[in-house]
């Protein structure tokens, strides 16, 4: 309300009442300016008194009508200001206006869903924390299992080469099994050969 000085107590009325309300006070100060300008001179008789009433009556309505434009106007703007330093990213922005009207009711509106946004992205902000700290642990498994896996296959490489060497070695026995079985079937025939002489 600063800044209108003789206009703040206007604007202050103004401000407290509901649209319907101010259309209705200044139609109904038109009414009386109307009545005044073309009625009062019949019930009165033409004279100062008539005149008076006539330009009080114009100077209250032009008077509040200059209010409701600067209240309207004003609490507008800082609205748009508020609408647009929020959709730049400032979720701590303010909306101030002052009174009771639909549009201290929207600036009302407005401050809550400021602060829903930012509950909502502090929020993200948390999970999001939470989901990188589980990334990085998953990295830290991969990376354990990686090695293990590596070591099993090295160790199945080794095992591998043993069950080969293991597979020679009974090749080679028996290769010689199968020489020894020959000489001693050989042996066995030079035996009898020998009993029999």
């Amino acid at each position: 309300m600063n800044g209108f000085g003789v206009m703040s107590p206007g604007v202050w009325l103004m401000r407290s009442l509901g649209l319907a309300a101010k259309l209705g006070l200044l139609g109904l100060l038109m009414l009386v300016a109307v009545a005044s300008a073309y009625g009062l001179p019949l019930l009165l008789g033409p004279g100062v008194w008539t005149l008076l009433l006539v330009l009080l009556t114009v100077l209250v309505l032009a008077y509040l009508m200059l209010a409701f434009y600067l209240g309207f106007s004003t609490d507008f703007e800082q609205i748009a200001k508020g609408i647009r330093q929020i959709s730049e990213g400032n979720l701590r922005a303010k909306v101030s206006v002052h009174g009771q009207d639909e549009l201290a009711a929207v600036t009302a509106s407005l401050d809550k869903m400021t602060l829903t946004i930012s509950a909502m992205v502090a929020d993200i902000r948390s999970n999001s924390a939470l989901v990188a700290a589980a990334g990085k642990s998953l990295a830290t498994g991969n990376r354990d299992l990686a090695g293990r896996t590596e070591q099993q296959a090295a160790n199945l490489e080794q095992t591998a080469a043993s069950v080969e060497q293991l597979s020679s070695t009974v090749q080679q026995n028996a290769h010689t099994a199968q020489g020894a079985d020959a000489q001693a079937t050989q042996l066995r025939r030079a035996a009898e050969q020998g009993t029999a002489a």
